[in-house]
């Protein structure tokens, strides 16, 4: 399978492979392809589709605040790949969402710490060792600190998954980071999933409420608006390369 993007544009500015008629397409079913072209950042392994789109909420005449925007919306297309040994279909979510329970796990629990927090739980239990341990504390207090300072320090895993229905696709939808980074993932291969990362961010604090209703609803429009259809049925309306 492979996905076909209405680009165009200046071929040396695209990263895609054009074929025989002129399109840019992403060749997922190439695994060597997708092993030269893919990002790893923190605990995601992606082909970035350049697809994305962003924008801030100003304050206009009210309220009277410094210059600047009070708040940003940004949406990001990716094709993630599934771990080794979970196939994905369309009609068992439970694959992915174990698939991407391990990317978080794997990568925050890696015995050897790196980059974007690499690691971090792993050296979490070890501070809370250290912490919670005094000779004077019965094994009890020892063991409630323990837990409590784990609980406090460790990054979370995605645990609560729901089905987002569109009238074009249901969609396996979680969020990190206090619900502000919010994933919407379709698999579309037995082995890669679809990925549209919505990204709300505050640039002034105590003013969310002036953009954050209108962020939530232009989010759903563009999820209503997404619609996966065959290249090949397509090509007419897609933008050659060339031109």
């Amino acid at each position: 399978m492979n996905i076909a993007l209405p680009l165009g544009g200046d071929p040396p500015h695209c990263p895609f492979p054009v074929d025989e008629s002129g399109y840019h397409y992403i060749p997922i079913d190439n695994s060597a392809w997708f092993e030269a072209n893919k990002v790893e950042h923190a605990k995601h392994c992606f082909i970035d589709t350049k697809a994305g789109i962003g924008w801030a909420y100003g304050k206009g005449i009210w309220p009277p605040v410094a210059m600047g925007p009070l708040g940003s919306i940004s949406c990001y297309v990716h094709i993630n790949r599934s771990k080794k040994g979970y196939e994905l279909s369309s009609d068992n979510w439970e694959t992915l969402k174990r698939s991407i329970y391990m990317d978080y796990k794997n990568f925050f629990e890696d015995p050897v710490p790196g980059n974007y927090l690499r690691g971090h739980n792993i050296k979490i239990i070890q501070e809370a060792k250290e912490w919670a341990y005094s000779p004077h504390r019965s094994k009890e207090q020892i063991e409630d600190m323990f837990s409590h300072y784990i609980r406090s320090q460790s990054m979370k895993y995605p645990e609560e998954f729901n089905i987002f229905k569109t009238s074009n696709h249901d969609w396996l939808f979680y969020t990190e980071k206090n619900g502000d980074t919010r994933y919407y993932c379709l698999p579309i291969d037995k082995e890669y999933y679809l990925v549209i990362r919505f990204l709300h961010q505050d640039w002034l604090s105590g003013f969310r409420h002036y953009w954050q209703e209108h962020a939530n609803k232009t989010e759903q429009k563009i999820m209503e608006s997404v619609q996966l259809i065959s290249p090949d049925t397509l090509h007419c309306d897609y933008i050659p390369a060339h031109q």
